[in-house]
Parts: C-alpha cells; sequence; structure tokens
C-alpha cells in the first residue's frame, strides 16, 4: 500500500473513531438520566451502530499487526469478532429507516410500537441479527475461525456473497422504507407543517435519507467489485470512500439537523452555557 495511502486512511479512522467515542460517551450520560429527550428508540439503534462500530475496530486494528495467522487464537477471536460486525450495518440501517417512516407517516402507529416491550424486541431482534442469519456457519470453526486459510475457500466465497448480498437487500430495502414514509406522509395532517417539531421530522428524514444512500452504494460498490474483478481495485477505493462517508458524515449531520440532539451535545461539550430546549416527539 501507497504510505500517503496509508497514513491517510489512518488520519481518517483515527478522527472518526474518536468521534464514535464521544458520542458513545455523551448518549451513554444521557441514557443514564432519569430522563432524557434522547432516551428514544432511535438513539438506542444509533447508540447500538456506534458501539457496534467501535468494538469492532479493535480486531481489525489486530488484523492489521498480526496478519493472517492460522492456529493463533488472538486472530480467531478477530475473526469471529468481524464475522458478527459485518452483519449489523444493514439491519441497523433499516431499523432506524422504519423508525423514521412510522415516526412521519404512521405517528399513532409510531408511539405504540417503539416503547415498552416491543422497542426492546426489536433492539433485541438487531442484537441476533448476525446469529439468525448466519450462526449456522459456526458449525464449521476453524473456517469461521480462520476463513482466510486454503481448505476455506468456498466457505469464504458464500460468506462474503451473503454478507453483500442481505447488507445491500437491506439498505436498498430501508432507502424503500422512507420513500414510502414521505409518500405517505404528504397524505398525513397530523402536526402543522410549520411546527418546530414538524421540521425537526423532517430534518431527521433527511438525516437517514443520506446515510442509507451511503450505505446502499458502499455495498452495490461491494457487489460490483465482486463480480467484476478487473475493475475490483477501483470499485473497493469508491467503495471505501462511501464506507468513511457513511461512518462519520452522519455523526457531523446529526447536531447540524437535530437541535434537540445538538443543544445537549453542546451541553455535553461544555460549549455552551445557555441551551434552548426543544421538545421532541421523536422515538
Amino acid at each position: 500500500m501507497d504510505p500517503l495511502y496509508f497514513w491517510i486512511n489512518i488520519v481518517i479512522i483515527t478522527f472518526g473513531e474518536m468521534m464514535e467515542l464521544t458520542v458513545i460517551i455523551f448518549l451513554t450520560t444521557e441514557f443514564r438520566k432519569k430522563h432524557s429527550d434522547l432516551q428514544k428508540a432511535f438513539y438506542y439503534v444509533l447508540y447500538a451502530i456506534y458501539v457496534f462500530d467501535s468494538f469492532s475496530s479493535i480486531p481489525r486494528f489486530v488484523m492489521r499487526v498480526l496478519g493472517q495467522q492460522i492456529g493463533n487464537p488472538v486472530v480467531a477471536t478477530c475473526q469471529v469478532i468481524m464475522w458478527y460486525y459485518y452483519y449489523t450495518p444493514g439491519i441497523c440501517e433499516f431499523v432506524l429507516a422504519l423508525n423514521r417512516c412510522t415516526g412521519i407517516a404512521f405517528p399513532t402507529i409510531h408511539h405504540q410500537f417503539w416503547t415498552g416491550a416491543r422497542l426492546k424486541c426489536v433492539l433485541l431482534l438487531i442484537v441476533a441479527f448476525p446469529l439468525l442469519v448466519s450462526g449456522y456457519t459456526l458449525s464449521n470453526f476453524h473456517c469461521r475461525m480462520y476463513p482466510f486459510d486454503s481448505i476455506c475457500a468456498k466457505y469464504t466465497n458464500i460468506y462474503v456473497l451473503t454478507v453483500i448480498f442481505i447488507n445491500t437487500g437491506l439498505s436498498v430495502s430501508a432507502l424503500l422504507v422512507i420513500i414510502l414514509g414521505i409518500l405517505r406522509a404528504s397524505k398525513v395532517v397530523t402536526i402543522t407543517k410549520n411546527s418546530v417539531i414538524a421540521q425537526l421530522e423532517r430534518k431527521m428524514v433527511v438525516y437517514q435519507t443520506i446515510s442509507t444512500t451511503l450505505l446502499t452504494l458502499r455495498y452495490i460498490c461491494s457487489l460490483l467489485s465482486y463480480f467484476h474483478k478487473s475493475y475490483a481495485e477501483l470499485f473497493d477505493t469508491i467503495g471505501l470512500a462511501f464506507y468513511y462517508l457513511q461512518h462519520y458524515l452522519p455523526i457531523m449531520l446529526l447536531p447540524i439537523l437535530n437541535s434537540t440532539y445538538r443543544n445537549k451535545f453542546m451541553k455535553f461539550l461544555g460549549c455552551r452555557k445557555g441551551v434552548i430546549h426543544v421538545a421532541s416527539t421523536m422515538t
């Protein structure tokens, strides 16, 4: 790898991980409070995304240091953790899109569904999803721990395709759900269109549309890279750019688009003394 390209990657990843860790600490403090406007389904799922991603960065770093060592238990543990993580982006994005869809298009159902036991079931589904769709692959534990072993070529080929197709399918479905929500919302009159809450809801749809679109483009590039080997390097580079954008751009966009989140986050950072409270019905 070109040294300049390597260090650009290191700088982006380091900066991005610091942002993610800051948001994780911030949301943790909000969730530990007796009451907070951020104790809503949207932020719980967002929190899960950041925790998954930050946790997975450790085995990714370890793998860069140790390399593909067959028989090394540390490498085996890293591979199992990475396997679990690779199945989470699509389902998390789909749940967030569904949350925004119901928020703008089905407000009554929204408030009933994204609370209590139903919310706990959704969060449990996210955590269990990798096991539900790919848990059976653990039966071949050697290839699960060392997918780069030459005897695991067929196993790894199926594994890679499954990850790509599942995440692509879920991200495309998430986009369709958002479109459905936008079309349905135009026919539903529930909140004054110029109210603060209505404006906030529309901005959050914009946020989710950007995030979901970037994730979709990322996995489409992975799909093209797999089936067009001669252009694999090109598609992998474009896909990596979408990966960085999808991971870190939404972190910066959220405080810009969401005033409730911004006020609390700025207070957490100690950047503002006066905080304007804006009520939010988002869950």
